[in-house]
């Protein structure tokens, strides 16, 4: 009864890292990176985002440079690389054959993710200069701080 039990487990853990590894990572993933772009760039399109009007901080231009590059500019090459993508496809074919064709196409159906993954590489580098900024807006020492002992 045992060795049973432990057989279906064994296989509905097999079958769901394969689902999982496979299909969810391989081909659902840059799929859906590509449609969360078509979101965010309708989100932005609606709110105005890229308008340095709506901007009331002390650094509008750093702040629109920051929605530019981070939040527009990887969100448009997301968008934009599958169709891209297939005219630099379609060239291939034609000139060099069918191989670097197949090659192209494998490509650009991950350049989403690629994209995605350079956007936080780049959001996670700019960490420190954030906090520099946040920290010359209002130093330490000049914050609003009320320090309890334990007792």
């Amino acid at each position: 009864m045992e060795e049973k039990n432990f057989t279906q487990k064994l296989l509905n853990a097999v079958i769901y890292v394969l689902i999982n590894l496979f299909f969810k990572v391989l081909i659902i993933l840059p799929i859906e990176f590509w449609f969360k772009s078509i979101d965010r760039l309708n989100e932005q399109r609606e709110n105005g985002t890229l308008s340095i009007s709506v901007n009331n901080g002390k650094m509008p231009f750093f702040s629109f440079l920051k929605k530019f590059l981070f939040e527009f500019l990887f969100d448009a090459a997301i968008f934009l690389s599958y169709f891209i993508g297939i005219i630099v496809a379609i060239y291939s074919l034609v000139s060099s054959g069918f191989g670097e064709f197949i090659a192209t196409i494998i490509a650009v159906f991950y350049l989403p993710v690629m994209f995605s993954w350079f956007r936080d590489l780049a959001t996670f580098l700019l960490l420190p200069l954030e906090k520099a900024f946040s920290w010359l807006k209002k130093p330490a020492q000049h914050m609003d701080l009320t320090i309890k002992n334990k007792d």
